[in-house]
Formats: structure tokens, C-alpha cells, sequence
């Protein structure tokens, strides 16, 4: 109701105030929606550890987009040290729930060797899975790497990929 100005003067510190409420009492959509406006919001001054905390409370209810987020800030170091491992292993928290952003930010993970063992047909598989997913980077980046890499190497991720759908990511 503040965030959008429904019925009442847009507030956004008063809809970080309710939200907040929210989200003490565990309601893991509330708990992201707060983490995104310390993140992000142009509103409300950015605060990166607090972020970081509703996006852990959120994100360890099992919602994926607080996953793939928390994993951002892993990655780039926002509010915490930066750290690979871990943002690795959040960004595949969210790939297995179906999470296209995370399954393309994991396959380049796996590309580049960041936080996991570099493995080219691993990257392939989540590139292709986002792909099919929907995220338009991971199409491009799935069509650029079947033209660059061998033929065994893309097929092998081509049925991994099928396996891991068919298997509900449990491959």
C-alpha cells in the first residue's frame, strides 16, 4: 500500500516499517522485499548488511530469489567479504528450484572456474537449462558456445542437462 501510494501518500520508509513487521514474523516474501529495498531502492539509503540479513532470512525459507540474490552479494563482496564457494553454492540453491538467473550466473561460474572446479560442459548445462528457462543471456551465451566448443562436449551437456530436468535438478 505505501510502496505503490494505493489508497495513501507513496511512503517508502513507512513501507520498509511494515514490511519489516512482516518479515519479523517470518513471511519469506516480505523478508526479500525488505532485503531489496536496502539493497536497491532510491528511496532508502543503501545498507548492504542489512540486506544481506533479510535476504539470509528469506533465502533460508527456500526462496529462490532470495537465494540467487544473496549469492550476487557473495559474489561481488556487497556487505559481506566476497567469497565464490559460497556464492556458488547459493546460486545452485536457487538453480534447482528453477531460478533461470541463477542457472545462467552458475554455468558462467562453472565456466570461469569461480568457487567451483572449472568444468566447460557443467557450464554448458546450466546455460542451456536457463536457456530453456527463458533468460535471453543464456540463449546467446548457449548459441556462442555450441559454435565454439566441440561437439562431444555439447552433447555431453545436452543430455546432462535433459537428466537434470528429468531428475527435478537432482543430478
Amino acid at each position: 500500500m505505501f510502496l505503490e501510494g494505493n489508497g495513501v501518500m507513496q511512503d517508502y520508509s513507512e513501507s520498509a516499517r511494515w514490511m519489516e513487521r512482516a518479515g519479523q514474523k517470518g513471511d519469506k516474501l516480505s523478508q526479500f522485499r525488505v532485503g531489496l529495498l536496502y539493497l536497491a531502492s532510491s528511496e532508502i539509503e543503501a545498507d548492504y548488511t542489512l540486506a544481506l540479513s533479510w535476504f539470509q532470512a528469506s533465502a533460508g525459507q527456500g526462496y529462490a530469489p532470495a537465494q540467487s540474490l544473496l549469492a550476487a552479494m557473495y559474489y561481488d563482496g556487497l556487505g559481506v567479504a566476497q567469497d565464490f564457494e559460497e556464492a556458488a553454492k547459493r546460486y545452485r540453491q536457487a538453480a534447482e528450484q528453477g531460478d533461470a538467473t541463477a542457472q545462467f550466473k552458475l554455468g558462467g561460474m562453472f565456466f570461469n572456474g569461480e568457487g567451483v572446479i572449472k568444468d566447460s560442459v557443467t557450464s554448458y548445462m546450466w546455460i542451456n537449462i536457463s536457456a530453456v528457462s527463458g533468460n535471453q543471456l543464456s540463449v546467446d551465451a548457449r548459441d556462442l558456445f555450441e559454435s565454439a566448443f566441440p561437439a562431444d562436449q555439447v552433447a555431453d551437456g545436452q543430455l546432462r542437462a535433459r537428466i537434470c530436468f528429468s531428475s527435478d535438478y537432482q543430478d
